[in-house]
């Protein structure tokens, strides 16, 4: 039972014969498997809403179907709490939806702030890259 001793120059050899062009076809092949799963993707979202351009179309769609359902809903709803969650459910993704749509445009939150038109001033630094006294007023 005597066990021949390896030879892992040989091995290697036999292992990296053709490593690259076997490493080309791997990659041409995940390439290929990676575009016939994009496409897919792309069949499966293809229904998108006419009215809006764009991928967005794909979301308007899928938001004015929530809204119809939780109407429905809303309107076979009895309890007070429930049909209050329902409304404000509803009204946050109504304002998504125009904000898709393109009704509305969208500012920053500090838009509304108002500023100053000249920019208030401070004491002008000293030329030159001079140290400013530390010796306050007298």
């Amino acid at each position: 039972m005597s066990q021949t001793p390896r030879d892992y120059g040989k091995l290697y050899k036999e292992l990296m014969r053709n490593a690259g062009s076997r490493m080309k076809q791997l990659n041409r092949r995940a390439l290929q498997r990676e575009q016939a799963f994009r496409e897919a993707a792309r069949q499966r979202y293809s229904w998108r809403d006419p009215q809006v351009p764009g991928d967005r179309g794909i979301f308007t769609r899928l938001l004015r179907h929530e809204i119809d359902r939780l109407v429905a809903k809303l309107a076979s709803t009895e309890c007070v709490d429930e049909r209050i969650y329902l409304k404000s459910e509803i009204a946050q993704f109504r304002e998504r939806l125009e904000a898709l749509s393109g009704g509305r445009k969208r500012r920053p939150p500090e838009s509304g702030l108002s500023v100053p038109a000249v920019p208030p001033r401070g004491p002008i630094p000293k030329q030159g890259g001079a140290a400013a006294s530390l010796e306050f007023g007298d």
